[in-house]
């Protein structure tokens, strides 16, 4: 009997070690470790014009969410998309018309319940008004609103009409009265007008005498010597003008350098045009120095004032600008025909004529192909000095390398430099293993400017890939780079 109880013992001990293995040996799966996430509850709703942002509190637990669409707030919420973040954007959807969402957390197939509707409907921005007045009306400006078809400007509290413009001019006012102005934004959206919420109201009076500039451009506050800028807009006054002064002023003797006065005559009695002072006055030659662009008017009834201020400085260009801008202009464009430039049959182009005069003015005991300028040493040191970057820059390949090695105070030695090294206004000076020599002047963008005297052509633009002889074929080959 005791061995049975024994043996039985033995038993219930071996079963019981076996259950305590399955039930504790055996890994959980990922499904069964999953904890059903949160239920999502805080929830924003943005509505542009034709899309909505929801945004919300990340879910405890979520590793997904479901966004679900209805068009009514009791209908279908149907399955519109799936996302990881705890954003979406429901996009291409109808102006105008009320949407309702729902969310759902999702974890490894564990679904959370849906998250409390929420609504939002596709919406044009309020749009933003400002309002000037000026002696023939008030000028109203909107900021564009996106996805606006028009506008419609309201004075008073009446409609002025609807238009497609952002800046609106009212004349219909009484100077001195003081008028209220607010606009609505509009889009055609399913076969409806949808109006935008309205501008904040602006209130504005008419002036008893304005004058004023209506400007399109402003001139750089620095310009590179030589350079030329363009005036343009108008002067408007409901008093008429009887003189405008534009110029420009020296800041240091607040003395006008270049101005044009306009009397009644040359007026159009409340307007003036500047690109008529644009015509009359030569910027180009401006000087380097500190200076102010300024327009002074008088009306009619004796009231002087200066409409426009503003200071600029002219400073000298980079000596690799001013070399290419030279070069440039003295020599034939790309492309041009041979037949055009040739020493033989052609002619040089009047701006390498002028400058090779100022350049070399005494050429006695040239050459005749030096004297018309087929030399390549002759057409660089013309464009070098006529430039203004180095006046002293001599003619002569050996005095070309001799000059530059001895003033490192304008030249820096850049070796054999590659295309790939070189910067615009770069010399480059060869010496070919066959004898003789080249120079020319880089433009950039595969491009050079030179001459040739055997050949015989004037100043031209042609290829550096096809027009300058590779490092390999020269005996020496030196790139000398302008440095101021």
């Amino acid at each position: 009997m005791k061995n049975n109880i024994r043996l039985i013992s033995r038993i219930f001990v071996i079963v019981l070690a076996l259950l305590c293995v399955s039930t504790f040996a055996v890994p959980e799966t990922a499904s069964a470790l999953a904890k059903k996430p949160e239920r999502v509850t805080v929830i924003k709703a943005t509505g542009a014009y034709d899309s909505v942002t929801l945004t919300w509190k990340p879910s405890e637990n979520a590793r997904s969410y479901i966004i679900y669409r209805s068009g009514s707030k009791y209908g279908f919420y149907r399955e519109i998309g799936t996302v990881t973040e705890n954003t979406y954007t429901d996009k291409r959807l109808q102006t105008g018309k009320a949407l309702w969402y729902k969310i759902r957390a999702v974890n490894d197939g564990r679904r959370s319940f849906k998250s409390p509707r929420i609504s939002a409907v596709p919406s044009l921005e309020k749009p933003v008004l400002t309002a000037e007045a000026a002696g023939e009306g008030v000028y109203l400006s909107i900021d564009a609103v996106d996805g606006a078809d028009g506008y419609v400007v309201f004075r008073d509290g009446k409609s002025l009409g609807v238009t497609g413009k952002l800046d609106f001019l009212d004349t219909d006012v009484s100077v001195g009265k003081k008028h209220v102005y607010k606009v609505n934004a509009y889009r055609s959206s399913g076969g409806k007008i949808v109006p935008s919420e309205t501008s904040q109201e602006v209130s504005v009076a008419r002036p008893s005498q304005s004058l004023r500039l209506v400007a399109e451009n402003d001139i750089p506050e620095v310009l590179h010597e030589g350079d030329s800028f363009e005036l343009k807009g108008r002067i408007k006054s409901n008093t008429t003008i009887e003189e405008v002064t534009v110029g420009i002023v020296d800041r240091g003797s607040n003395t006008w350098v270049k101005g044009a006065k306009y009397k009644n005559s040359n007026l159009n009695k409340m307007t003036f045009d500047l690109a008529e002072a644009d015509e009359d006055i030569d910027q180009e030659d401006l000087a380097q120095g500190e200076y102010m662009y300024k327009i002074v008017v008088t009306l009619k009834n004796g009231t002087a004032k200066t409409l426009h201020d503003q200071s600029f400085d002219v400073i000298q260009p980079p000596g690799g600008q001013m070399i290419v801008d030279q070069a440039v202009r003295c020599a034939w464009p790309y492309g041009t025909p041979r037949s055009k430039f040739r020493y033989g049959s052609g002619i040089r182009t009047d701006a390498y004529t002028e400058a090779l005069s100022v350049a070399y003015g005494s050429r006695s005991g040239w050459s005749a192909q030096c004297r018309a300028g087929a030399s390549c040493d002759v057409f660089v040191g013309t464009v070098i000095r006529s430039s203004g970057y180095d006046k002293g820059f001599p003619r002569g390949l050996d005095e070309v390398e001799a000059y530059c090695r001895n003033h490192t105070d304008k030249w820096l030695n850049m070796g054999a430099a590659t295309e790939s090294q070189l910067q615009p206004g770069d010399v480059i000076f060869q010496r070919f293993n066959s004898g003789g020599g080249h120079i020319t002047i880089y433009l950039g963008n595969n491009r050079v400017a030179n001459a040739h005297y055997v050949s015989k052509t004037y100043g031209v633009i042609e290829k550096y890939s096809s027009k300058v002889k590779s490092p390999g074929s020269c005996r020496k080959s030196i790139v000398y780079r302008p440095i101021q």
